[in-house]
């Protein structure tokens, strides 16, 4: 009798011990695969502006405008929290409508014997809920004349800005280029 009670003991112990061990697994395999398929959800284009590839065609997105209803929210403070090189810049995203968001920035450029600043403001239209673009001739003011794109990225509360030509007014290298967060104030 002893010896059964001892033996159900020990299968309940064994029992208990799988089902903590699957739950476990089942629990660190299900945050990799939705990890994974998020990344595989991102388009090449995405890809891109997260990478930071210089690469990128932009200006091909912008006949791709459309309005969006169920945006993610880009409104806020935005800082530089990685420099390319010696680039940094602040941005204020604000007016969010289902057609975009207007924003306004200061860049930096900074070097051993000089900083450099620029500046931008403008719209940006919603290509996706996710991803707002620029045109320099018809959205940003100021420095008409001269092409340039700027696509808005916002990946895990993460902001990401890529450019091509020249956007706002801006010279001496600087540039609206980086990662963005609205924690680092």
């Amino acid at each position: 009798m002893k010896r059964r009670g001892l033996c159900l003991i020990l299968i309940i112990v064994a029992l208990v011990l799988i089902c903590v061990c699957g739950i476990f697994y089942y629990h660190q395999n299900s945050e990799n695969v939705t990890k994974s398929a998020i990344n595989k959800e991102l388009t090449d284009f995405e890809k891109d502006i997260i990478n930071g590839s210089y690469d990128i065609s932009i200006e091909s997105h912008y006949d791709e405008i459309k309005a969006s209803d169920n945006a993610e929210n880009f409104e806020g403070e935005w800082k530089s929290i990685e420099t390319q090189g010696s680039h940094e810049g602040e941005l204020t995203i604000s007016n969010q409508t289902q057609e975009g968001f207007q924003f306004s920035g200061v860049f930096y450029n900074v070097s051993d014997s000089n900083t450099n600043t620029g500046d931008a403001d403008g719209f940006a239209y919603f290509i996706n809920e996710h991803t707002a673009i620029c045109k320099n001739n018809d959205d940003v003011e100021g420095f008409e004349g001269i092409e340039g794109y700027a696509v808005f990225y916002l990946h895990e509360d993460t902001l990401y800005i890529r450019t091509t030509g020249t956007v706002g007014l801006m010279g001496g290298g600087v540039v609206m280029d980086g990662k963005y967060s609205q924690a680092a104030y």
